[in-house]
């Protein structure tokens, strides 16, 4: 593993590109294959969000020590075979998109299942500080400049053109995995009753779920999907809402930036 943890950053990090697109314009996309009708975007999203729930679920139970990279790589796999349905499909996707959304869901299911696996392996093997620190603030810097970009390059020439560089990368993506190690990753299986008679502190656990519930609400729920929506619909222009995008995560970095100096002179930890 002691290798693999920096092919696992580019990875993540390229993959990271993806999921900028996933989460601001493929709604815009939606929005206009579907001739500005948010309810059909909206219920995309309420079929992915409700089958990733068990899609993971169904996942984590199948993992095995022997078979986390292959299922990491297929992973990828998957997610060049979403990309490569929307450079073929283009506006017609929308015939598909319930079924589209199904197989984007397995795909992000897929990965963050093995990807959250191998990153607590890295840790148990003592390589998480360095994992963690690159793998951060690489995150940070494509959150900045990737809305921008993609907006602009959505702007400037056209969705197809961004749906070839997504292809790229994810076809770059794959390629590289497969020079991954082949090593064992410690996983266990999800049993949910043992797990929750396990947790000591339940009040701590069920704010934390409450917490995590509004925040994928807010981020990339409906929340998230009707603010994108709403903005471009005044603006119409995909440059001008990656640009923004930007602008909110440079807000967050620096104010991550401002909490963590707070907590360390305060010694809150």
């Amino acid at each position: 593993m002691k290798q693999n943890w920096v092919k696992l950053v580019i990875l993540n990090n390229l993959k990271d590109i993806i999921r900028v697109f996933g989460n601001i314009f493929l709604s815009i996309y939606f929005f206009n294959a579907t001739e500005g009708n948010l309810a059909e975007v909206l219920k995309y999203w309420l079929i992915y969000s409700s089958s990733n729930l068990i899609y993971r679920y169904a996942i984590c139970k199948f993992l095995n020590t022997n078979n986390v990279i292959k299922l990491y790589r297929l992973s990828l796999l998957a997610n060049l075979i979403t990309v490569s349905i929307l450079l073929v499909l283009r506006e017609n996707i929308v015939n598909y998109i319930y079924v589209f959304a199904l197989l984007q869901s397995f795909a992000i299911s897929l990965y963050y299942a093995t990807y959250e696996n191998i990153t607590c392996n890295i840790n148990k093997n003592n390589e998480y500080k360095k994992y963690f620190s690159i793998d951060s603030l690489l995150a940070n810097l494509i959150s900045i400049i990737a809305p921008l970009c993609l907006g602009i390059l959505i702007e400037t020439y056209s969705y197809i053109v961004a749906f070839v560089v997504l292809f790229i990368i994810t076809v770059l993506c794959f390629i590289y995995s497969l020079f991954l190690n082949n090593e064992k990753v410690q996983c266990e299986k999800i049993e949910v009753l043992e797990y929750f008679k396990s947790i000591k502190n339940k009040d701590i656990f069920t704010k934390t779920l409450i917490q995590n519930f509004f925040d994928g609400f807010n981020t990339w729920g409906p929340v998230g999907v009707l603010t994108t929506v709403v903005i471009y619909s005044q603006i119409s222009n995909e440059g001008i809402v990656g640009g923004i995008n930007s602008i909110s995560n440079i807000i967050g970095v620096l104010f991550s930036i401002l909490c963590i100096k707070v907590i360390n002179k305060k010694n809150i930890y």
